[in-house]
This record gives C-alpha cells, sequence and structure tokens, in this order.
C-alpha cells in the first residue's frame, strides 16, 4: 500500500524532531553581559515565578524526589529574599539551589555564560587546580595550571582564603541536582573553579594543603591564572567529540567523550567507518569504548555505533513517556522544517496521529502524560561488523544518553563493561528542554 506524499512527510519531520536536540540559546551579546546590570525586585520575582510555572507544566513528575510543599516552601523563602535589585549572579546564587532537591540530573538553571566570559576576557584570575572529592579524603588535585605553584596530583587542599575546601564543595553541591550522589561530586567538581568566582572567592588565593612526605599543614599564596597565562596557556581549540587509537597488542581504543557529531570536520559516520574499516584490515584482537566522561548526547549515535558490533536486536530505551504542555508542543513546532510547516496544522496533526502514535503530543491535552514504546530491532546488515571482542569503560561521569547506551550493551549483553556505576541511571528524565527567564535571561 502506498503512503500519501503528506504523511510520509509528517514521517519524516517527526523524525528530525526525534533525533535534534533542544536548540541552545545565543550569548545575550558578544562582549558578554555587565554582572553589574541591576534587576528590580518585581522583574526578579517575576523571573522565578516563571521558573516554577514552567518547570511544573513541561516536567513530568517534577516532585518525584521532594514533596511539593517543602519545594513551595523554599520558593517562598526565595520569593522573600527577592526584596531589593540584584545581579544576575545574586539571583542564580538564590534560585539555583532550588531545583537541585528535585534530584535530577537534567533539570537545573544554567550558571551564567556570558560573565564568566567577560571575566576571562578581561584577564580574570581563577583558582588554578582541577580537583575531586571524596567524602573520606575530601578534596584532592587531579590536575594543575600554576607552573610556580604545582601541587601533585592527590595532594589534599585544606583551606581556600581561609575557608575550609571542604565545606566550600558541600556548599556548591547546591547548584546542581543529581540521581546519583557521585555524579552529583563529579559536577561540582568539574565546576569547581567557577562555582569560586560566583562566589566571589577570587585571587590571590591563600591556600593550605597536606605535604604528602612530612603530614604538615603548608600555606603558600598563588596568583591564580588567566587564560593567556604564559604558564597556563589553554588551547582555544575545541577538544574532539571522539578519537582512536591503535594500543599495543593490536588492541583499538575510541574515546568517545560526548554523543554529538562533529559535521563539520569529522562527522560521526564517517568517523565510524573509518575506524571499522581499519579494525578489520589490521584484524584486531579487540576493541576499548570509553564512555567514563561521556556526559550524553544524542542517543541515535549509540544505535549507530552498536551497529558495528553486534546483529542482534536491541533497543536502548523500552518506553518514553512525555508530558503534553503548551511550551513543549511549541518548541516541537519550532523543530520542524519551514518546508514541512503545515504538518504542524490541526487537521494533519489529528489525521496523522492515527498512523503514527508520535503524532500524539501534538493532539494530547496539556498534562497528559503521553507514552511511546520502542520495539526491539536488529541493526542492518554491515560489511564491517567487528567480530572481535569489545568491552566499554564507564564511569560516574558516563551520564544521559551515554548511560542509555551502557545500559543497552548490558540488558542485551552486546559486550563486556568495565569500570564504576554511571553517574546515570536507567530510568530518568532525560528528554531535554531548554527554556529562558524573560527578564535576566537565565537558561534553564
Amino acid at each position: 500500500m502506498k503512503i500519501p506524499l503528506f504523511i510520509f512527510l509528517f514521517f519524516a519531520s517527526l523524525f528530525l524532531v526525534s533525533c535534534s536536540s533542544a536548540g541552545v540559546s545565543k550569548s545575550l551579546n558578544s562582549d558578554g553581559r555587565d554582572t553589574s546590570m541591576l534587576f528590580s525586585a518585581e522583574e526578579l520575582k517575576s523571573d522565578l515565578n516563571f521558573l516554577v510555572k514552567t518547570s511544573q507544566d513541561v516536567h513530568p513528575c517534577l516532585y518525584s524526589a521532594v514533596d511539593s510543599s517543602t519545594f513551595q516552601s523554599s520558593v517562598k523563602k526565595v520569593n522573600g529574599l527577592l526584596n531589593h535589585p540584584m545581579t544576575r549572579l545574586e539571583f542564580y546564587r538564590l534560585a539555583a539551589p532550588l531545583l537541585e532537591p528535585l534530584k535530577n540530573g537534567h533539570t537545573c538553571l544554567l550558571l551564567p555564560a556570558e560573565e564568566w566570559q567577560n571575566f576571562i576576557d578581561r584577564g580574570g584570575r581563577y583558582f588554578p587546580y582541577g580537583i575531586s572529592f571524596d567524602e573520606n579524603s575530601g578534596i584532592r588535585v587531579t590536575s594543575c595550571r600554576d607552573s610556580s605553584n604545582m601541587l601533585a596530583p592527590g595532594t589534599r587542599i585544606l583551606t581556600i582564603n581561609n575557608l575550609s575546601a571542604d565545606s566550600l564543595f558541600n556548599a556548591f553541591l547546591s547548584y546542581r541536582g543529581g540521581e546519583r550522589d557521585k555524579w552529583q561530586n563529579t559536577v561540582t567538581s568539574n565546576w569547581f573553579r567557577r562555582y569560586l568566582w560566583l562566589n566571589g572567592i577570587s585571587a590571590p588565593y591563600e591556600i593550605s594543603y597536606l605535604a604528602s612526605s612530612s603530614g604538615k599543614k603548608i600555606i603558600f599564596k598563588s596568583d591564580g591564572v588567566s587564560q593567556t597565562s604564559s604558564n597556563s596557556q589553554i588551547s582555544s581549540s575545541v577538544e574532539p567529540p571522539y578519537a582512536f587509537e591503535m594500543l599495543p597488542g593490536n588492541i583499538g581504543y575510541m574515546n568517545y567523550k560526548s554523543m554529538e557529531s562533529d559535521d563539520v570536520s569529522n562527522p560521526f559516520g564517517e568517523f565510524l567507518k573509518r575506524v571499522f574499516t581499519e579494525l578489520k584490515e589490521k584484524s584486531s584482537r579487540g576493541l576499548i569504548v570509553d564512555l567514563r566522561h561521556n556526559g550524553g548526547g544524542n542517543a541515535k549515535y549509540g544505535y549507530m555505533l552498536l551497529s558495528y558490533i553486534t546483529e542482534k536486536p536491541f533497543r536502548m530505551h523500552a518506553m518514553k513517556a512525555w508530558k503534553s504542555s503548551a511550551q513543549y508542543k511549541e518548541e516541537m513546532r519550532k523543530r520542524i522544517p519551514w518546508w514541512v510547516e503545515w504538518v504542524s496544522y490541526r487537521p494533519v496533526i489529528w489525521l496523522a496521529a492515527l498512523f503514527n502514535e508520535n503524532g500524539k503530543m501534538f493532539t494530547a491535552s496539556d498534562g497528559d502524560i503521553v507514552e511511546l514504546k520502542t520495539e526491539e530491532k536488529a541493526p542492518a546488515s554491515n560489511p564491517l561488523l567487528f567480530h572481535g571482542k569489545v568491552c566499554f569503560l564507564i564511569g560516574t561521569d558516563t551520564f544521559s544518553s551515554a548511560m542509555l547506551l551502557a545500559n543497552a550493551v548490558s540488558d542485551y549483553k552486546l559486550a563486556c563493561l568495565i569500570g564504576e556505576e554511571t553517574g546515570g541511571i536507567p530510568n530518568e528524565f532525560g528528554e531535554v528542554y531548554y527554556f529562558k527567564l524573560p527578564n535576566t535571561h537565565l537558561r534553564v
């Protein structure tokens, strides 16, 4: 039976919608927002109300981890503090912690990027150490950008500007919630230097640490580093989302850091063809796929990768439960190409919904939960199918679609998983919807 053209185009547009991720707002201006700009108490309260209402309207189950009355009580307290003009950074410090108790790694108020970039562009000097945190051993150095004050990896930092480093870290945890504590620790570690800046803890830094040899407390000062410091020059090039090399023993190693495609210089599809062609030509004994620092992205790239290592039917999720809302319907319409905008007209939507369950997202009433199930499907025949041994490395930074990829590997026994528990969990809130607060333009 031939499928009518308009139904085919509707399905095609839905496919494009499902494969794309929500758009990211551009910077407010090319120079970075003036951090001294003040917003009135009325504007801030309006933004807070918009933040809460939109979250409630769009999120399928906002209060899965916290009682709604407890959440509203916190909102009321913050609203009471918005009684005078504030900058965006001051507002962020009050509003961001509201979302942490939701324990949802995909739901957060994003740290203002414009102010940070403005700080960097003006030669601002920031904390020179990368850190990690463990409840038993506290804050430890993982990397150093200050050649004049090199601290070895593993060094225990005690205080920063006379403030307990561990206490600072625990306070910073409030800026980003997560399903698992270890993932929340990892994210806070990654953003630690920006959180110091956010809270006005600036250079010069007086730092105390424990000497590994003597166990004595040592205090020194660091001027911090800037992006243009000769001893801490940071490459301006963006780190590629994936890379490949052959290891000794004829083992392939794919460092897969982001489930996105570098369509300009190295499209993921072409990258996979090159990788698996090389593996085949060299009769490689095995392949290691490293997901330890992959925070996710578009799940379709997980399907693409798995099509090179298995012929078995699989799925990366069994079902999606979407909450229908006016806001998300509008977001979906924005993703429809202009040349098929007519598919969003109401008569077409209702007709198409009879043939494709994806159309339910448009026909459902606001507040309804739309369940879309996924069937197991075998990959198409692949001449570059790899027959050697495969393992995936996972860790606390493995999140979102990268976690779904690892979970599919585990569920269908497609390869061996090695490492730590992932930061994301198999049943999670994950389809991203960005929105912007009307006055401060902070992104959520």
